[in-house]
């Protein structure tokens, strides 16, 4: 088979087959030290330390010294010793300890003005003698193409290590025309940028979620929320939770033994986000079947609360169906409240209460009536209404920015192959 000498997908204009060294006659080696996480100041020191567990966890392809805090060393007699060997941006930091095959990753410094960092415990840092674009080889030397000829030079068994030496020998591949590096650099710089804020926008909304949920129910033997909906200011009402369903539906543990059919035959897999629509595992079971074994339906409109393994987990039901797991079905009295009682049951209140009332020390288990007794406090049906959009107004944010990180996400995970050799 020949060896491709271009990538699959390259930028317009750029024709020519790319330049392979080996890595030994790319790079200089610096000088690393080895002091430990104890040895370090997260609040000060003379200069700064890149460790290489926050290489394996903590940064990613290029490490913008400007915007990371990095631990310090403290003593100057310490960092007098690595004089010679303070980084500059393009030096490349690759980790040659860790406890699988991530070992060998790398990140390039990027970002350094008048900073002074050294390379830490357990890396192998790199200085390039010549030319290459900033990121390039950042993403470059932790893609596929690279890091595949790292592994077997790998050593160790609970800890696995790869030596200077041996990487010395392995190949770097690069198109000779530093504008394509650039731009190859410039593209995954971008999309790691808008990966970071749909990342930082879902975890921002989730902490507003956690704390709606705190805040948005009464906490117990109180009768009004701490945070509500301007217009409303009456007292919500005491009740049980059998005053708000008209049924509590416990599905048959026994699984068919024959499927084909119409009526689905739903897991815990099934469930996408808020919604169960049915099966995603194309089981479904006939009216007779249901008859023969006595299974129960749950309708659409419900919810279903799973009560064991998966203690906790709530879902919408949007189609008559059967479930395989452990869930009571919910059906409540007026569907226009199903927004409303699915945010009820990821309130801290229903959580403490079903928590409290589980049984069983590794698998958790609720029964039916614990459910049927669970104390309410119910505000108006105008109230519920407008809590329950709320929440569906959140959830659908969160997904809309998680869908579009678990697109990008891919997208690079793709690249990341396609764009290099």
């Amino acid at each position: 088979m020949k060896e491709r000498k271009a990538p699959e997908i390259r930028f317009e204009g750029f024709t020519d087959d790319w330049e392979q060294r080996k890595l030994g006659d790319c790079f200089l080696p610096l000088q690393n030290n080895t002091l430990s996480r104890a040895d370090l100041s997260d609040e000060n020191g003379v200069v700064m330390n890149v460790h290489y567990g926050d290489v394996l966890i903590k940064f990613e392809e290029c490490l913008d010294v400007s915007k990371e805090r990095l631990p310090f060393v403290k003593k100057q007699s310490v960092a007098d010793k690595f004089a010679t060997s303070y980084l500059k941006n393009g030096d490349v930091i690759v980790a040659d300890t860790a406890e699988d095959e991530t070992v060998g990753k790398c990140t390039e410094i990027i970002g350094l003005t008048d900073q002074k960092v050294i390379s830490g415990l357990h890396t192998i840092p790199l200085r390039p003698n010549g030319q290459f674009a900033t990121g390039y080889l950042g993403f470059y030397m932790n893609s596929a193409a690279y890091h595949t000829q790292l592994k077997p030079l790998m050593q160790g068994i609970k800890v696995t290590s790869i030596s200077k030496s041996a990487m010395q020998d392995t190949v770097i591949k690069y198109p000779s025309d530093v504008k394509e590096q650039a731009l190859i650099g410039q593209y995954f710089m971008n999309l790691d940028h808008l990966i970071t804020l749909h990342q930082r926008e879902c975890e921002r909304l989730q902490i507003v979620k956690k704390s709606m949920l705190e805040n948005m129910f009464p906490k117990n033997g109180e009768r009004v929320p701490k945070i509500r909906f301007s217009g409303f200011t009456d007292d919500w009402e005491q009740r049980k939770l059998s005053d708000e369903f008209s049924d509590f539906i416990v599905p048959m543990r026994d699984k068919p033994k024959e499927f084909g059919g119409n009526i689905p035959w739903t897991r815990i897999e099934d469930i996408e986000g808020k919604y169960l629509n049915g099966t995603l595992s194309d089981q479904y079971v006939t009216e007779e079947t249901v008859k023969k074994m006595n299974l129960k339906i749950i309708p659409r409109d419900s919810l279903i609360v799973s009560s064991s393994a998966t203690f906790g987990v709530v879902a919408v039901v949007t189609r008559d169906l059967i479930t395989n797991q452990t869930f009571i079905g919910l059906v409540p009295n007026e569907k226009e409240t199903l927004d409303y009682w699915y945010a009820y049951f990821y309130s801290y209140e229903a959580r403490k209460y079903m928590k409290l009332q589980s049984a069983g020390s590794t698998i958790f288990y609720i029964s039916r009536e614990s459910f049927e007794n669970m104390p309410i406090a119910v505000p108006s049906k105008a109230e519920m209404m407008k809590i329950g959009a709320c929440f569906d107004n959140l959830d659908n944010l969160i997904t809309i920015h998680q869908r579009e990180l678990d697109k990008l996400v891919n997208i690079k995970k793709s690249m990341l192959v396609k764009m290099f050799v």
